[in-house]
């Protein structure tokens, strides 16, 4: 559904979208699908949903903030969850804070 809504602002800068936990690590890391000669630049801003497929959110940011270089770089955390749960709201990851957004469920929200 985020992708839709981006597609349809068509913003003026990059954005890469990716299927699970696994992908979005490979990107980062430059491995597998992502790996020299393809190396795509480092992002400066990680949109990333708790409750993606495979490697959810929470242990993908783990390992993001666990590995140099990859620890500085801003994310936001979609997720369905309100802000009446607690365990999601105020996240910190290795000492790295985590800002969140509430996704809407459909497309009209």
């Amino acid at each position: 559904m985020l992708e839709q809504v981006w597609k349809t602002l068509r913003p003026d800068f990059s954005i890469v979208f990716v299927e699970d936990g696994h992908e979005l690590l490979a990107y980062l890391t430059h491995t597998q699908d992502y790996a020299p000669p393809v190396s795509p630049k480092r992002p400066r801003l990680i949109l990333i949903d708790f409750d993606m497929p495979g490697l959810d959110g929470r242990a993908a940011l783990n390992i993001i903030h666990s590995i140099q270089g990859l620890s500085e770089i801003g994310t936001v955390v979609f997720t369905t969850l309100d802000e009446d749960d607690n365990h999601t709201i105020k996240v910190k990851t290795k000492g790295k804070s985590t800002a969140f957004m509430v996704k809407p469920t459909k497309i009209d929200d």
